[in-house]
């Protein structure tokens, strides 16, 4: 017996979504005193897309004795 339910974490999606559009804009139109520069974005950026995706879905599978758990893009897995 196969079961296989997958759940969408909208919180997180909730969370990291804003940040980004924010961090985006923010460096795009040069915001402040003291504008981000292009490799600090680049890495901030890299850092929630990447954490987003990784915990963005929940995927649970059972297959008679074993239980997976799955997170986001596939990454971690249990």
């Amino acid at each position: 017996m196969l079961y296989k339910k997958s759940q969408t974490g909208w919180l997180v999606i909730g969370i990291f979504a804003p940040i980004i559009i924010f961090l985006y804009l923010a460096y795009a139109n040069q915001w402040g005193n003291n504008p981000i520069p292009l490799i600090p974005f680049l890495i901030m950026l890299v850092f929630f897309v990447l954490i987003a995706s990784l915990f963005y879905r929940l995927t649970i599978k059972f297959d008679g004795s074993i239980l997976k758990l799955i997170y986001g893009i596939g990454l971690i897995r249990i």
